[in-house]
């Protein structure tokens, strides 16, 4: 209830962060045959999605329990928009004519995926917290075993990632917050982050088929010979994921910066940056470029980029833009 009264510069910061870690993971997909950018990615997969929806759930209490579906509505315009926007650059960059609505293996997915996740909790809220958490993990964990959904309409991550939102909703930001502000919890939630970027990096190679199962879109049979125990694999990612996040929490400093006004906004840079990353890759050969310009360190100036198209993206003109596109006016009634 407290979100549109107070906003907390931690909050903020980690929006932002998170949304950064998005882009960047989206720009470093295309030099995933290296070995340095399985490693940044494998490691951003595990927290950044979780983490988004996570405090997508965490701040969306009072447009749920007010029944706000103009704002849940929102989120449905912004799938839209994704939709329109990303067939309008394949046809200009790919010159191609090809458009599908229920089949969601681009960004889109998410802004889709938070409009069903808004829309089940205005009706699941009545039921025991205890039971719904115990449900919906215990649903997540048996998709998995269904080859029969995956990108369409997003199924499987609509099922994957709801009870992370589910968890959100039901806790409190201030009770988060006591918890995490204490000293050995910092000092533990380094050590924890540390210790998952050096496995990130030093077993890469022995640990990066567990992506299928981070990205949450991927039945198990994928797992090859870990496929019979991809529902076990999922109730552990659940436990390491939130703990993970929670790390992150903990050690996001509070210091207010224009980083802190750009991280109420990040809804704007996940609908809009595929256009510039397709238009990057795609139009103006971005990929050869940033290797002719700096070949040994290519990556680096990759990574600037993406965190430019962020800081870009996340400017007020825009936001201006999209409240217009996606918050429609309502119609007076006598």
């Amino acid at each position: 209830m407290q979100e549109k009264k107070v906003r907390i510069a931690k909050w903020d910061n980690l929006k932002f962060f998170f949304i950064a870690c998005v882009v960047i993971g989206h720009f470093f997909a295309r030099f995933d045959d290296m070995k340095t950018a399985k490693s940044i990615i494998f490691f951003i997969y595990t927290f950044h999605m979780p983490g988004f929806i996570f405090m997508s759930g965490l701040f969306a209490k009072r447009t749920i329990n007010e029944k706000r579906y103009d704002k849940i509505f929102s989120f449905f315009l912004m799938f839209v928009i994704t939709k329109y926007a990303l067939f309008l650059i394949k046809v200009i960059s790919h010159k191609k004519l090809e458009f599908e609505y229920f089949s969601m293996n681009d960004v889109s997915w998410y802004a889709f995926a938070v409009f069903i996740f808004y829309l089940l909790t205005v009706f699941f809220k009545q039921f025991s917290p205890v039971y719904m958490m115990t449900a919906t993990v215990i649903f997540a964990c048996v998709t998995g075993y269904a080859t029969d959904i995956g990108t369409y309409l997003s199924l499987s991550r609509i099922a994957v990632f709801y009870p992370i939102f589910l968890l959100g909703y039901y806790l409190k930001p201030e009770d988060i917050l006591k918890v995490t502000g204490k000293i050995y919890v910092k000092i533990i939630s380094l050590v924890i982050l540390a210790a998952v970027a050096v496995i990130s990096v030093v077993k890469i190679d022995d640990i990066n088929w567990l992506l299928k199962i981070l990205k949450g879109k991927f039945a198990y049979d994928g797992l090859a010979k870990y496929a019979d125990y991809g529902g076990l694999l999922r109730l552990v990612w659940y436990v390491a994921a939130m703990i993970i996040v929670f790390a992150w929490i903990a050690v996001m400093p509070s210091v207010h910066s224009i980083l802190t006004t750009w991280g109420g906004r990040t809804m704007q840079v996940y609908t809009l940056h595929y256009i510039p990353m397709l238009l990057f890759f795609g139009m103006f050969e971005g990929e050869k470029w940033v290797k002719s310009v700096w070949p040994e360190h290519y990556l680096i100036l990759v990574l600037i980029i993406s965190c430019l198209v962020t800081c870009v993206l996340s400017i007020k003109p825009i936001k201006i833009v999209m409240d217009k596109m996606i918050y429609p006016t309502k119609r007076k009634t006598e």
